[in-house]
């Protein structure tokens, strides 16, 4: 049992770094090197922009390449780690194996971060809420595989290690509304379906 938690809380944490190597490759490609959101508004957008790029990465323990193509509008202030308060739009994003099979996490909505700094270390709380479409899992151009939509909000303890990034030391689900079977699963569902296409 303690096995299959440990396992949970590795994805869990990969999800985590998976999600915010995403939104970085976002905010350096429509954001301006010299932005730091200071005399904004938390109601005003840092940025909008489009963005494709595509880079090597890891999915559900898939070397993959990953293709991207969203529409975002950034919010500030920026958190001590540099990512905003709010983000809303839209991302694609296809996965692809080595074997050239595919699969695609498409997101839409809106996104909220809290930040609270917890001690010197660097270790803070974050509360992300999601609005909308948190994702909806597909073959590209298929079938629709998992769709999760409404609200959820997570509470997160979150330590930056000196390379930049980030391990999630605290996970915990405080607010659910609508059809969510990833969280329903304990986080299991998502990379089931993601080996069962990939493989």
């Amino acid at each position: 049992m303690k096995t299959i938690k440990k396992k949970l809380e590795a994805m869990q944490r990969k999800l985590f770094n998976h999600k915010r190597q995403i939104l970085a490759t976002l905010l350096v490609a429509i954001l301006p090197l010299a932005s730091t959101g200071a005399g904004l508004k938390a109601e005003e957008p840092l940025h909008t922009g489009v963005i494709r790029a595509t880079f090597p990465g890891q999915f559900c323990g898939f070397d993959v390449t990953i293709e991207l193509f969203g529409a975002l509008a950034v919010f500030g202030p920026l958190d001590p780690a540099g990512f905003p308060s709010k983000d809303a739009g839209h991302r694609k994003i296809t996965f692809t194996a080595a074997n050239g099979k595919s699969i695609q996490l498409i997101t839409a909505g809106l996104a909220t971060n809290q930040f609270t700094l917890v001690n010197e270390e660097g270790t803070f709380t974050v509360i992300e809420t999601f609005f909308g479409l948190p994702n909806k899992l597909s073959k590209p151009h298929g079938r629709n595989l998992m769709r999760n939509a409404g609200i959820i909000q997570f509470t997160l303890l979150i330590r930056q290690e000196e390379d930049g990034s980030f391990t999630v030391l605290e996970n915990e689900i405080t607010d659910v509304k609508g059809p969510h079977p990833n969280a329903d699963s304990n986080f299991t569902l998502l990379c089931q379906i993601v080996a069962d296409a990939l493989m």
